[in-house]
């Protein structure tokens, strides 16, 4: 008001005519100070009739106002937090252009690092604001405190307990912050290769001593446009032992917003690929079609490229796609062959993957079995740091998968894989996938769910070359050589050994296709082979396939040429171990002989004619010992193929006292269980018959020889 009149007198040009007299303002001065005196009087005695004050001395109106200062206070902190993380959202979108600029080398790291400070800045500072929220509201309420003691000396406040508690709740959320800021930030190592070549007991020491919980290698995802098979495979990886969500990065190629959030809400770390438009143009065709197989292989290598920065002293990672589920030990697999697959130079790559993992193909007894093949599964893999350095040089331009396949690219290292895969593919449209491959080749995978399985220590040194094949010519010595076809068709406990010959070359297929559709497996001769070697499950019987086949000499130029497709220069050297007089079949002939009807003499049932079986019980001093165990006290063997037929109540009977007889299912029956009312069980899944089964309880009745 003050200005205003200047202003106005500034304007009229002055005077004292414009101004009343000083006896006349001080009069009105006087008349205004009682005035004011009058309605204080009033207000007080107002707020002493409506007015109530608190137990703490203070009154309601005090509270209201300073709740509403500490819910201005809330709404300012809210406010500027979400202005900070809109911020942080602009500046992670532009992450990647900023990338461009800086190119591949130098600063890039600086970068991830400035946006992971971002996110841990915001959560610190949200921690800071609520601490400082409390400390105001802690500060105002002691105030309040110390004006009700002034006003009531005999009111009593705990006020500074109650502080010094609030105190040390907020120090302990600011310092859990802060450890979740380290956490964060650390560089993550992975300690279970080590940078010099490991001796057998180093490795062995080192292996016993990991817990059944211990984290393994770092995880790098590809994906590109399902978020939900994304968000699927997402929820089942961080289910399995040993798998971090710090050290999970998801690779996104392209910007569709739906996959980011999924990686978002499952907290892992995340990376883009954004499109250039000379990538653009390096995977458009002359039709104007984009070439999947050319976006692929670039997604790859950018994936494989940056997890290796992202995680800088990682010795391996483990690479999988947006459409898989996992083994609780997926990552215990890695963890457990690492060892080996570094220091052994006859391997170079382990995969969860078996492409011949069906259901009617593995021996769902045993899940620890591992396997070589000469040929790069994929599908869930181990990559070391030191491979990935030497074929990144050449990283192919088209056709990953294959280069990796290509002999030339592994030089004749070979890859290991379980019998039972760790990893299942659901994934029914993509690239190279549709409904009808899948359900062919994919939804048969028989993948290990079983939660209490654990590895052996000494799995290691099992896929060591040497104790490999030192095993693999014991099962040849052991097994029974096919020499008519339907010897393929009856049961049989002992390993069967098919030797034949057959062009591996994709051209020549249809000769073979028919018969790998009998045994359903992969047509494609290559697939989870080592050496023209197939190793598989075929009617509850182990079959071991050889390929005899030799390649023709022919120049070098053209034999690299060929090596794509054959995977081999010359013929298996398991060809020594073939006993003389055993057949060499071709596919289709044994096809052939496969679906004739079996000889009059041969049933599909075993039977004891002119055969020497003598079946034994065991003692009371044998309870709890396999079939095996108790033939070989009598000097003699045990031969599952005649379980069936000591398989029944009668025959039980003779042996034992029998007071009841009833069905189950286990590869110990069948038996007698004294513990149980004195019960012989009879097995009724023949899946289930084997000379090693035991129970603790039970005494088997054993068909030796």
């Amino acid at each position: 008001m003050r200005n205003h009149r200047n202003q106005n007198r500034s304007g009229s040009g002055g005077g004292a005519s414009s101004y009343a007299s000083p006896r006349a303002r001080a009069s009105i001065l006087l008349f205004f100070i009682g005035l004011v005196s009058i309605l204080s009087l009033f207000s007080l005695d107002l707020s002493s009739d409506n007015t109530e004050t608190t137990e703490r001395g203070y009154s309601e109106n005090e509270i209201r106002i300073l709740q509403a200062q500490l819910d201005k206070l809330k709404r300012d902190l809210v406010q500027q937090k979400t202005e900070r993380l809109k911020a942080e959202l602009v500046f992670h979108r532009n992450m990647h252009t900023i990338e461009a600029m800086i190119g591949s080398h130098g600063t890039l790291d600086e970068v991830k690092n400035m946006v992971s400070n971002i996110k841990a800045d915001a959560e610190i500072e949200t921690v800071e604001g609520k601490e400082k929220i409390d400390l105001m509201e802690l500060s105002r309420r002691e105030e309040l405190e110390e004006r009700s003691r002034r006003r009531r000396p005999y009111a009593h406040s705990d006020s500074h307990s109650e502080r010094e508690r609030r105190m040390f709740e907020i120090a302990k959320k600011a310092e859990r912050s802060r450890n979740d800021e380290t956490m964060f930030k650390e560089k993550l190592e992975s300690p279970f290769l080590n940078d010099d070549k490991l001796n057998n007991a180093k490795t062995k020491q080192y292996i016993d001593s990991q817990p059944p919980n211990a984290k393994g290698f770092p995880v790098v995802l590809l994906t590109y446009n399902r978020p939900e098979r994304l968000n699927t495979t997402l929820g089942s990886l961080l289910k399995v032992r040993g798998i971090v969500k710090e050290k999970v990065l998801g690779v996104q190629d392209g910007t569709i917003e739906s996959v980011t959030n999924v990686l978002r809400y499952r907290r892992v770390l995340i990376n883009k690929r954004i499109e250039t438009p000379m990538d653009r143009k390096r995977v458009t065709l002359k039709n104007g079609k984009i070439d999947g197989g050319a976006k692929i292989a670039m997604h790859y290598g950018y994936s494989l490229r940056k997890a290796f920065e992202t995680f800088p002293d990682a010795p391996a990672i483990v690479v999988i796609e947006d459409d898989f589920l996992f083994s609780p030990d997926f990552m215990e697999f890695f963890v457990s062959v690492a060892p080996t697959v570094e220091t052994d130079d006859t391997l170079w790559i382990a995969s969860a993957w078996n492409d011949n993992g069906f259901q009617e193909n593995v021996n769902v007894k045993d899940h620890s079995k591992i396997l070589r093949t000469d040929q790069f599964p994929g599908l869930g893999w181990m990559l070391l740091r030191s491979i990935w350095t030497e074929i990144s040089q050449n990283w192919p331009a088209n056709q990953w998968d294959w280069y990796m396949r290509n002999p030339l690219t592994s030089k004749w290292r070979d890859c290991v894989y379980p019998e039972v895969p760790r990893d299942f593919h659901t994934g029914t449209r993509g690239t190279f996938m549709d409904a009808d491959t899948h359900k062919k080749y994919f939804d048969r995978i028989r993948y290990n769910t079983d939660a209490n399985f654990r590895w052996s220590p000494n799995v290691y040194k099992e896929v060591r070359v040497g104790n490999y094949e030192k095993s693999f010519v014991e099962t040849l010595k052991s097994s029974v050589h096919v020499t008519e076809g339907w010897q393929l068709e009856v049961p049989s406990d002992i390993p069967l050994v098919v030797w034949y010959v057959q062009n591996p070359h994709p051209s020549q297929e249809k000769s073979v296709k028919p018969l790998m559709e009998r045994f359903g497996i992969w047509h494609q001769l290559m697939r989870g082979s080592r050496q023209g070697v197939h190793e598989f499950w075929y009617r509850n019987k182990k079959v071991i396939f050889i390929n005899t086949y030799n390649p023709p000499k022919m120049s070098h130029e053209k034999m690299k040429k060929q090596l794509w497709f054959w995977g081999y220069r010359k013929q298996t050297k398991w060809i020594s171990y073939k006993p003389k007089g055993i057949p060499v079949f071709k596919p289709m002939d044994l096809l052939y002989q496969m679906k004739q009807p079996l000889p009059k003499d041969v049933s599909l049932e075993p039977n004891f004619a002119g055969v020497d079986v003598k079946i034994t019980a065991a003692s009371k001093d044998q309870t709890g010992e396999s079939c095996s165990t108790v033939c070989v006290s009598k000097h003699l063997s045990c031969n599952a193929k005649y379980l069936p037929l000591i398989n029944n109540c009668d025959t039980l009977k003779e042996y034992f006292n029998c007071k009841k007889c009833t069905e189950s299912v286990g590869g110990d029956q069948p038996n007698f269980v004294s513990e149980e009312g004195d019960s012989c069980l009879v097995n009724s899944d023949p899946s289930y018959f084997s000379c090693e089964g035991h129970f603790y309880s039970a005494r088997r009745l054993c068909p030796c020889m």
